[in-house]
């Protein structure tokens, strides 16, 4: 068994309060609900991309997570959902709240609408942690499968909490963008998989 770690190619954040605003140079990744006196002060959304062309072709995916380096935390505990986004073409540099790329909208704002920004059935849900520090998004392997084999090996999600319509709450979570300074702290996917070429070996064929 190999161990791949694929660091985010693209991401950035899209903030329901800021819908024309790209966050796609910053150094960090925010999902967010804040409310005060029954009026929403922001909602944000992550988005990203992870490139799975670096497994080898034939492989078997044994198990893949998402990895975050969580270093804010407000509440703790939220229920989230990860999402399978559609639109492969979203533009790091140009994607808002509104837009995909820099002339062409999301169905619904956010990538909300199922079936043409996200999928609905093609999900993970998790919940945050209570602290900061390293945190596993496990149950990932489905969508890595899926990604290699249909879309050209490239996974992207969106992440946002479950119930953002309830007015109330400060729930807060950023973790480390892939344009974050060091390398080893950035969000990732970890994959588990075994080659054709030692998967023959294990069962006593010549490779």
């Amino acid at each position: 068994m190999t161990t791949a770690t694929i660091t985010a190619a693209i991401d950035s954040m899209m903030s329901a309060s800021a819908k024309t605003d790209n966050y796609g140079g910053v150094s960090n990744i925010t999902v967010s609900n804040v409310w005060s006196g029954g009026d929403k002060l922001e909602q944000m959304r992550a988005i990203g991309k992870f490139d799975l062309s670096g497994i080898p072709v034939g492989a078997t995916i044994d198990s893949a997570k998402l990895v975050q380096n969580i270093y804010q935390v407000d509440t703790g505990n939220r229920a989230a959902t990860l999402y399978r986004i559609v639109r492969s073409g979203w533009v790091e540099n140009a994607v808002t709240w509104n837009q995909w790329t820099w002339s062409t909208n999301w169905t619904t704002g956010g990538a909300d609408d199922d079936p043409t920004d996200h999928v609905a059935t093609d999900k993970v849900a998790f919940t945050f942690p209570a602290s900061t520090g390293e945190f596993d998004i496990t149950g990932m392997k489905t969508l890595v499968d899926d990604a290699i084999a249909n879309r050209s090996n490239e996974l992207h999600v969106l992440i946002h909490f479950d119930g953002e319509l309830e007015a109330s709450g400060n729930d807060r979570y950023q973790w480390r963008s892939s344009e974050y300074a060091t390398v080893a702290e950035r969000w990732r996917l970890v994959v588990e998989y075994t080659a054709v070429a030692d998967r023959r070996r294990a069962m006593g064929w010549s490779v």
